[in-house]
């Protein structure tokens, strides 16, 4: 006789402690992750969209921003650089 629950088994007790055939076969659970997965790049799109309508005008108040102060500009960023440089070197 079969030990029941063996690797690969599907069968589980129901509650009058009687083993029953799962429900779901494994395609079912595919195509449920299928679904779940095209949720979920339906949510990123419509996150990244209100993410970059929110950003845009930030990226513009910066763009203007370094066209009146280029030298000051290149100075920050340099600083930046040599900063973000500085820490990533270092182990």
């Amino acid at each position: 006789m079969a030990e029941p629950f063996a690797h690969g088994d599907t069968r589980r007790l129901d509650s009058g402690g009687t083993i029953r055939a799962e429900a779901q076969s494994a395609a079912d659970y595919q195509i449920e992750i299928e679904k779940l997965r095209e949720d979920m790049a339906r949510l990123a799109q419509v996150v990244s969209g209100s993410v970059r309508d929110s950003v845009r005008p930030l990226a513009r108040e910066l763009e203007a921003t370094v066209v009146r102060n280029p030298t000051a500009s290149i100075a920050i960023a340099a600083g930046a650089g040599l900063l973000l440089g500085f820490l990533l070197s270092r182990k």
